[in-house]
């Protein structure tokens, strides 16, 4: 029996009631189902031609399933069915064969040979039922689907979070180890600056009890030089303290330029497939295949309709 039983091919008297409660009861069940309808006599000598005919017909069309009805009757009015070539093209015919010929109490050769569900009204309920089936089949491994991509998700969704934690973290750590080291040299190099003043100090003050035997003329020339000296030893130590600075902020600005947050507040997204692997080009994702994209203030969920990649890549 076919999966999915709705294009239907319906062998039938085109007055006949059962045909009639066929269909409505199709109708009735909303499901989209297909029915054409191929018109025979039901009894009569007709019957074995025509039918004949439309089971050659319906082996060369595209049906999911062929359904033969007939109301109830008298033996007599039944027995047209209990034909050999009819019966060997049923066994035959590559598209299975539902048959609901007459009532509960009836049978004939094709119940034997057919799918027997003995009145027209049994047999929609047939294809119904599969088609039912199928739904709730459908439905349910839908609903498996969905909770399990829900947990998957939840489960990535608290690893990237842990991630972008742990790197915060750590660059922040790093950060801070980087500013305590600049600034161990900056004041060891402000020490040492201070020392070499003291130091310039104190031979200043020694040159000028010597100097002071020198004559004035003498003394302030070399007073002078050592004042020059002295200015040029502080300019180059401040602008040495200022190169230091600035490295430190430029080291500030490039570890704080690369936390997660502020990446993704740029506008970045970050692509992951069902897998958990980051997407880094587009022929690693296939269409129809569902992303997540991680974005600054949470996740998207994407189903990928088209996939096109750039010339230049």
């Amino acid at each position: 029996m076919p999966q999915l039983p709705l294009h239907i091919a319906l062998i039938s008297s085109a007055t006949a009631s059962g045909r009639k409660d066929f269909l409505q009861h199709l109708t009735q069940s909303h499901i989209s189902f297909s029915v054409d309808c191929y018109n025979v006599k039901v009894q009569g000598p007709q019957v074995e031609t025509e039918v004949c005919a439309a089971l050659k017909n319906i082996a060369t069309q595209n049906y999911d399933i062929v359904v033969i009805t007939r109301g109830g009757g008298s033996q007599a009015d039944l027995a047209w069915f209990d034909n050999l070539k009819i019966a060997r093209l049923v066994a035959t015919i590559p598209i299975k064969v539902i048959v609901g010929i007459g009532h509960e109490t009836d049978h004939s050769v094709l119940d034997d040979i057919a799918h027997s569900v003995k009145t027209p009204t049994a047999a929609a309920d047939t294809l119904i039922d599969i088609i039912s089936e199928q739904y709730n089949q459908l439905v349910e491994s839908s609903q498996k689907l969905q909770n399990i991509t829900q947990t998957l998700l939840r489960h990535q969704n608290t690893r990237l979070n842990h991630t972008a934690y742990r790197f915060a973290t750590q660059s922040r750590q790093l950060l801070q180890k980087q500013r305590q080291q600049w600034q161990t040299q900056a004041q060891l190099m402000l020490n040492q600056v201070q020392e070499r003043l003291k130091q310039r100090q104190h031979h200043l003050q020694n040159d000028e009890q010597r100097l002071s035997l020198l004559s004035k003329h003498h003394i302030e020339k070399q007073r002078q030089h050592i004042l020059n000296e002295t200015a040029t030893l502080k300019r180059r130590s401040q602008h040495q303290i200022h190169i230091l600075t600035t490295i430190h902020e430029k080291m500030h600005w490039q570890i704080a330029a690369h936390d997660p947050q502020k990446i993704f507040a740029k506008g970045f997204v970050q692509l992951k497939n069902q897998k958990g692997h980051i997407i880094r080009s587009t022929h690693e994702v296939q269409p129809d295949e569902t992303l997540t994209a991680r974005l600054n203030d949470g996740t998207l969920t994407l189903n990928v309709t088209q996939c096109k990649t750039d010339n230049h890549t």
